[in-house]
């Protein structure tokens, strides 16, 4: 069995209001299939959410945690940016 290494990023992204995922839930946009990325967490007012399902949804002013290559990350910003 071979065992391939990617390299991954970590980064923490702010939702900005007008930010085209604003207010959706991670399920309705296909956060993994769209960008290649897993959500680790969503803290919002200071509360961390780890592990968040599809029925969580971005808000504006959430600090998103994600992993995922480089080129993914920036999509995932650029979805939660405005």
């Amino acid at each position: 069995n071979a065992c391939f290494a990617t390299p991954t990023n970590q980064a923490p992204i702010t939702v900005e209001p007008g930010a085209p995922w604003a207010g959706i839930t991670v399920g309705a946009a296909d956060v993994r299939s769209v960008t290649g990325v897993s959500i680790v967490a969503i803290i919002r007012n200071g509360e961390p959410s780890p592990s968040p399902g599809p029925e969580d949804h971005f808000e504006v002013g959430d600090t998103v945690f994600a992993i995922g290559m480089p080129d993914g990350l920036e999509v995932l910003a650029a979805r939660l940016s405005s």
